[in-house]
């Protein structure tokens, strides 16, 4: 029987060949995505120490059952399934420029290259061609704009929020919607009175420093 983590790949892989085929979403990137999770996934060396954080214990259910469609449905039940199998950290720190991603604000890999992109990180594929994340941000956290070498593709689990890029106002995404940020593109996140659950994957550039807040002060 497929483990939990196992059925978390497929279902991240699922949701990422309908996106490849959709008319809302199929764009050169989402099929470069469903190419590179069509490959295999090795298990990393080492297994992973699961941890949680303060916003899974506050936010993560809600979040789950705030999914929709049967496509957001499937991920995140698989999620919630996987979830005490993984390492959630929080990867910013007070003293960072946005003290409340500190406490509003977690990840989780499925899968990265080694070594790690930062300390603490620790996912239970390792694959030098995709990384495959999972953000989990609390109502009313701002997400200031930060960019990084690694294109990106975002995928709307459950959760109405605000994005914004480069050189754009701040619009309205909703679940089921995949986002793209180019290499270097600056982007910003802000919630409102929900929680937002994602799923990430940079598909090129894996080996980049983690990205650099960009505060200023405003939103």
């Amino acid at each position: 029987m497929p483990s939990p983590i196992e059925l978390l790949l497929s279902a991240t892989r699922t949701a990422v060949r309908y996106a490849a085929r959709s008319d809302a979403s199929r764009c050169p990137e989402t099929s470069i995505l469903d190419d590179l999770m069509s490959r295999p996934f090795p298990p990393s060396a080492g297994a992973v120490e699961p941890a949680t954080t303060s916003v899974v214990a506050g936010c993560f259910d809600a979040a789950v059952r705030a999914a929709t469609t049967s496509r957001e449905r499937m991920l995140a039940g698989a999620l919630a399934s996987a979830s005490p199998h993984l390492r959630w950290i929080a990867p910013y720190q007070r003293g960072e420029g946005a003290d409340d991603l500190a406490t509003g604000y977690t990840t989780t890999m499925l899968s990265m290259p080694g070594p790690s992109p930062r300390e603490g990180y620790q996912a239970p594929f390792a694959n030098s061609h995709v990384l495959v994340a999972f953000t989990l941000q609390a109502p009313g956290i701002f997400y200031p704009l930060h960019r990084h070498k690694a294109p990106e593709l975002y995928h709307v689990i459950s959760g109405t929020a605000q994005w914004r890029r480069d050189g754009e106002p701040w619009r309205t995404r909703m679940p089921g919607e995949w986002l793209f940020h180019a290499s270097d593109q600056g982007h910003a996140t802000r919630t409102g009175k929900e929680p937002l659950l994602v799923m990430v994957a940079w598909i090129d550039h894996l080996d980049c420093p983690p990205p650099v807040l960009e505060v200023d002060g405003s939103e």
